[in-house]
């Protein structure tokens, strides 16, 4: 935990093997954290900085995002033999529905719909948040690891790891749009503001720089 106004940690949560992704709830009382090695995730209560839950969500959990209502969990599970979309209800933290995917599913965002990342088949998979029907399908770059949507154009920005670019998602006609060029990116988050008609967005990157 880190102490965003002075800029230091102030302490730490024990959780499962190897913590993978986070996500908060729209309130800030949840911390959920995805354990890919343990194959679990951990449900912390903010105001007390305590574990209050461990959720058996299937092999190697990766992703894992807040509906934006607050009332739905998505993780996914990159397991070659277990991959799918966990739905995770936040209010006695139980998992309502596993939706199975291609091989591979990796990153995840929730606007209107479910994005999830497909990363050995180099594209991006659109579902309807309540029963993860897949709504569209787009090609993008190479071993596609992260997805984020911008709130304010609705565009959808994908970081693709062995190609170096990230790709941009107009989602009225469900296609790439442009291109940009990113070493080794990551994670990527968009700003809540559209600058003169672009988004700001924060790519890491695998090695040393963002």
């Amino acid at each position: 935990m880190v102490d965003l106004r002075a800029g230091r940690v102030i302490g730490a949560v024990p959780v499962g093997s190897n913590p993978t992704s986070t996500a908060v709830s729209p309130d800030g009382s949840l911390v959920y954290v995805t354990n890919y090695e343990s194959h679990d995730v951990s449900v912390i209560d903010a105001r007390v900085n305590e574990v209050v839950a461990r959720l058996d969500v299937g092999r190697q959990p990766s992703g894992v995002a807040f509906g934006g209502r607050g009332d739905r969990v998505y993780v996914t599970n990159t397991g070659d033999d277990d991959s799918a979309v966990t739905i995770i209800d936040p209010r006695d933290h139980t998992v309502v529905l596993r939706v199975p995917v291609e091989r591979g599913p990796y990153g995840v965002s929730v606007g209107d719909l479910l994005f999830v990342t497909q990363y050995y088949s180099d594209s991006i998979v659109a579902l309807d948040p309540l029963d993860g029907r897949v709504v569209l399908r787009t090609p993008v770059g190479q071993r596609p690891e992260s997805v984020a949507i911008s709130p304010d154009t609705g565009r959808v920005y994908v970081s693709n790891r062995h190609s170096h670019e990230v790709s941009v998602i107009d989602m009225v006609c469900g296609a790439v749009v442009a291109t940009i060029a990113v070493r080794n990116p990551g994670g990527i988050a968009v700003g809540t503001r559209a600058v003169r008609r672009s988004d700001p967005f924060l790519v890491r990157a695998h090695r040393r720089a963002i």
